[in-house]
């Protein structure tokens, strides 16, 4: 299994994946949190 970054299809998945991961957490962290709480991670 080499890591090989250099397929545009499988990159464009990977960033896809990823974004919706975050944009489930941060839908997860404003339902459970009413209030604005500061994130420290980028």
């Amino acid at each position: 299994m080499g890591v090989h970054v250099a397929d545009p299809r499988r990159l464009a998945a990977l960033v896809l994946i990823v974004l919706l991961l975050v944009a489930v957490v941060l839908a997860l962290s404003t339902l459970t949190a009413p209030e604005p709480v500061p994130v420290g991670r980028s």
